[in-house]
């Protein structure tokens, strides 16, 4: 069976805005050069670019910037699906983000890319620690998810979901990160899907496409992380027991299944755990526990 394997990057394979660790690089590096794999981010492709290293740039199959709204190969980009976005979308933010409780603001509040809106309170010229500080107090006081809620009330065209550290990515009804499956098909066809994302949570960018494959049945997975570490320690179990992963039972309810997949790989069986092996090569062409399959 043809397996894809489909990794975010903000969250999963880097902290929020971050260049990549150059040791897991290295480790990620050697997974691409066994697997097909794609990058889907809700960044645009010069963020992705100022994060990932150009090695894995050019040896993964494909990237998907701005959840999908972009199809990249290397440095060219394939295709694109843009959208001009209402003014009163952006006003509104504005006016609840100078509203906001939150006492700090950094500049760069709205930002516009390919297909989507990127917003934020705190600002995207706030700086790592800046970062850290506005979303341990969203996590407390939920401002994101209350902001995407009033947004949506009065422009339901369009999705809404929190990423990163401090943002909502905004893009059009349906055109979220699940797209990048018809992509995926039609370059694809038959194949089984292993998704990484640290935002498959309801409400998060990542949980679109989570959904989608958790809909298409166990044969497809999603990998929900707490961040980049715990997907390198999934990959590195992988790596070590010289097989791919088994297919796992489509939920009924909440499970860590990052762990229970690096339990299972690691821990010392005198039987050998049922999986198939590793093979083939790579193609040419933003909370993270997983729940239950409907959408909350």
């Amino acid at each position: 069976m043809n397996e894809i394997y489909i990794f975010d990057i903000d969250g999963t394979l880097t902290q929020p805005r971050q260049r990549m660790d150059r040791a897991f690089a290295d480790t990620f590096f050697a997974f691409c050069q066994r697997w097909p794999v794609y990058l889907a981010s809700g960044s645009d492709y010069p963020k992705i670019a100022e994060q990932v290293p150009e090695d894995i740039i050019e040896r993964v199959a494909g990237i998907f910037p701005c959840a999908g709204a972009e199809f990249w190969q290397g440095p060219l980009c394939r295709h694109a699906d843009d959208h001009q976005f209402p003014q009163g979308l952006v006003a509104l933010f504005q006016s609840l983000m100078i509203t906001s409780p939150y006492p700090h603001r950094f500049g760069a509040h709205v930002e516009k890319r390919t297909g989507m809106l990127n917003v934020s309170v705190v600002g995207r010229s706030a700086d790592h620690k800046q970062r850290k500080a506005y979303r341990a107090w969203d996590d407390r006081q939920g401002e994101r998810a209350a902001i995407a809620k009033v947004l949506a009330e009065a422009f339901p065209a369009y999705e809404y979901a929190v990423g990163g550290d401090i943002s909502i990515d905004i893009f059009p009804q349906g055109a979220n990160k699940a797209r990048i499956l018809r992509s995926l098909d039609r370059l694809h066809p038959n194949a089984a899907y292993r998704f990484f994302g640290d935002r498959t949570a309801a409400g998060g960018n990542d949980r679109p496409l989570a959904e989608a494959l958790w809909a298409r049945g166990p044969k497809h997975q999603v990998f929900s992380v707490n961040d980049c570490d715990e997907t390198r320690r999934i990959l590195d179990a992988i790596a070590a027991s010289g097989h791919r992963i088994a297919h796992e039972p489509l939920p009924n309810q909440p499970i860590d299944i990052a762990r229970s997949v690096i339990e299972r790989l690691t821990k010392p069986t005198n039987t050998p755990p049922v999986l198939s092996r590793c093979g083939g090569s790579v193609g040419g062409t933003d909370v993270g526990r997983f729940e239950d399959i409907g959408r909350a």
